[in-house]
């Protein structure tokens, strides 16, 4: 039997970080629907709140990237809502 759920993510301007998109999918996470779980990037995810550099964590967001967007694909984006701002004056 296949289980299908349509859930949605936001985030105020304030808090932008990737970690935040990322840790929804952390294994036991309790607002992820699909119930995934994969051990390397629950790793991964703890690595990168301790990495010493911007770039190590953002390697290591790219790796999780790859992970859940082609290699896994517990969740298909089926789009982006994007909103444009004009800037504060």
């Amino acid at each position: 039997m296949t289980t299908s759920w349509c859930f949605g993510w936001a985030t105020s301007p304030s808090s932008t970080d990737a970690y935040e998109f990322f840790n929804l999918f952390r294994s036991r996470h309790r607002r992820q629907l699909p119930r995934w779980s994969n051990a390397t990037c629950d790793q991964a995810l703890d690595a990168s709140l301790v990495a010493a550099t911007e770039a190590e964590r953002w390697a290591l967001y790219a790796a999780l990237e790859k992970t859940l967007c082609v290699d896994e694909l517990p969740v298909i984006p089926l789009y982006w809502e994007v909103k444009r701002r004009r800037p504060e004056t």
